[in-house]
């Protein structure tokens, strides 16, 4: 289970929450929350982020029975047809990807990436052109949920630590979510070290990356898309603020 749970979260660009939602509706015709929560062992509220981003993304619908809100999970054969279309909308992104591969002698590149594949592409891209062992970032544990969904899947987080890339998290945070004390939990593990700072001072509405010489945008609220700007003096600035706000807040 925990490895057919781990695919659809990679195939699908799931949360591993999201992922054990879907899997606990498959097994319902339909089903309300507190069923959602029972048959996934998912606190119910962690169920409710987790349901609206899978309404979102179009892999769960809305069904009304009995004056009370039911989900229903997509059929295997529904999941191939969203599969197939994702597999068109890639094509689409690399072919996009490689017309902005900039010339070497350019000092300063600028990679946009629309919609939520573009999310994904540009996390991608930081992934892989990321040389040094630090990355630090900017991210809010509410409001860019759905920006900060890949980031907490399995294998990107995977690949990350195979990489030896460390992380330094600076989050805002208004509350103590269930989800968001287990991914605190597994900081060691996952080569990342979080400081909270309250959501009202800083208010992040967009996530920042910053590795040595790039800096990552990930926006999940009403403009959605994903960039990647590439220019040390940049990412160096980024990174001293970060630094700044970090030695305040450490302690």
């Amino acid at each position: 289970m925990k490895a057919l749970t781990q695919k659809l979260s990679s195939v699908f660009n799931l949360s591993t929450y999201e992922a054990k939602v879907f899997m606990a509706l498959s097994g319902f015709e339909k089903a309300h929350i507190s069923q959602i929560a029972r048959a996934s062992s998912i606190a119910r509220t962690a169920v409710y982020p987790s349901v609206k981003s899978l309404l979102e993304k179009g892999l769960i619908s809305v069904v009304l029975a009995g004056g009370r809100k039911h989900y229903k999970a997509l059929t295997p054969p529904q999941l191939q047809s969203m599969f197939e279309w994702k597999k068109r909308d890639m094509a689409f992104v690399v072919g996009e990807l490689i017309k902005n591969v900039p010339a070497s002698e350019e000092q300063m590149e600028f990679l946009y990436f629309p919609g939520r594949n573009g999310l994904n592409t540009a996390a991608e891209v930081f992934l892989r052109d990321s040389k040094g062992m630090m990355w630090r970032t900017f991210e809010n544990s509410v409001v860019n949920q759905p920006a900060l969904e890949f980031y907490q899947l399995e294998d990107y987080i995977d690949r990350r630590v195979k990489k030896g890339i460390h992380g330094k998290v600076i989050m805002t945070l208004n509350m103590m979510y269930p989800f968001l004390k287990e991914r605190l939990d597994r900081d060691k593990e996952e080569l990342r070290e979080t400081i909270l700072v309250p959501d009202k001072l800083f208010p992040f509405k967009v996530v920042v990356g910053i590795n040595e010489d790039s800096v990552l945008l990930l926006s999940g609220e009403e403009f959605v898309f994903g960039a990647v700007i590439k220019n040390t003096q940049f990412a160096q600035t980024l990174a001293t603020l970060h630094e700044m706000i970090w030695t305040r807040y450490k302690n």
